[in-house]
């Protein structure tokens, strides 16, 4: 694991722990990224940037498999979609 606090622009903290070689070694996030997404989400939300009711392609034109899929739908998880499968190397 790799750790880094940045704040205006200014490395505060830098540490690497485990099975990595320097604070430049790159890992998957994976199932991390959900969180780090919600919460960007929720303050837009708050911010009033976004609505959690709106469907999603409002904001991603592009997302046309999920016309009626609303942004709140996507963060708990109750959108309907499937699994995602990642692509083969």
């Amino acid at each position: 694991m790799s750790v880094t606090i940045v704040s205006d622009d200014e490395v505060l903290f830098s540490a690497c722990y485990g099975d990595c070689e320097s604070s430049d070694t790159l890992f998957f996030l994976g199932s991390a990224s959900k969180s780090f997404t919600a919460v960007c989400i929720m303050q837009l939300a708050k911010d009033g940037k976004i609505d959690l009711e709106a469907p999603v392609a409002a904001y991603l034109p592009a997302a046309t498999d999920g016309a009626g899929i609303s942004v709140s739908q996507l963060l708990d998880h109750t959108s309907g979609l499937g699994r995602y499968q990642p692509l083969k190397n």
